[in-house]
């Protein structure tokens, strides 16, 4: 980390912001990497919205690739009796996390097909990770999501918010779909279009917020940011 340690901005590495903000650098850095703040508040809100509309239980939630746990925190604030765990393979971002967020656990854990936790959770939540979701490889998706179901609890879920891309888990469901009962998970899944955090703050219903989003993404020409949510067999 000398490039770091001699101030030389490098956003493009996660590791990289990661050592910056923990020790006092430069906050901003991991901007690219973590959303904060708003975005994260509105993140759990929608979260918690979904959950409640889809009849999940949320006593037991797993944050994989939480970064610094800024999202991860808002769940415990919105969700005070559910045990939340945050996991990330970055060191400098789970010891920021430890540090500045005490209502979560949260420990160093890459995930693989190698994987084991050791205990399993009513819900894991993910925002995109690499490998696993931007690649158009079958075999990696069925990979990851066998380590996930492997790690839920019976009817438990797995939430994963990814956009639309062209090397995408999301646009590889064709493909996956056949194969999500010899993984542990049931053939059907929901995907769900997450709103843009600016018509959730002024319009706070799940509706009328991704009524709003699908319009303002089409005049703005942009793809919509989704959540698909697996259940276990």
């Amino acid at each position: 980390m000398s490039f770091v340690k001699k101030t030389k901005k490098d956003t493009s590495s996660d590791f990289a912001a990661y050592y910056a903000l923990l020790n006092g650098i430069d906050k901003s850095w991991v901007a690219p990497h973590n959303i904060r703040f708003r975005q994260a508040k509105t993140h759990a809100q929608v979260f918690k919205k979904i959950t409640k509309k889809y009849k999940l239980n949320c006593s037991t939630i797993l944050d994989v690739g939480c970064g610094a746990g800024f999202i991860t925190n808002e769940l415990t604030m919105l969700l005070p009796q559910s045990k939340i765990c945050g996991i990330d393979i970055a060191t400098d971002a789970i010891e920021y996390a430890k540090i500045n967020f005490k209502k979560a656990d949260f420990w160093v854990e890459p995930i693989s097909n190698k994987t084991k936790l050791g205990k399993t959770f009513n819900i894991i939540h993910a925002r995109e990770f690499y490998p696993f979701t931007r690649t158009n490889k079958t075999k990696i998706h069925l990979e990851y999501l066998k380590t996930l179901a492997d790690h839920l609890d019976d009817n438990g879920a797995i939430m994963i918010y990814l956009l639309p891309l062209e090397k995408s888990l999301l646009t590889n469901l064709e493909n996956i779909s056949p194969h999500l009962e010899e993984i542990g998970l049931k053939h059907k899944y929901s995907k769900i279009l997450i709103p843009v955090s600016t018509a959730y703050h002024f319009f706070p219903s799940l509706g009328i917020s991704q009524y709003l989003s699908r319009l303002l993404n089409f005049i703005r020409k942009r793809k919509n940011y989704c959540c698909l949510v697996f259940y276990k067999k």
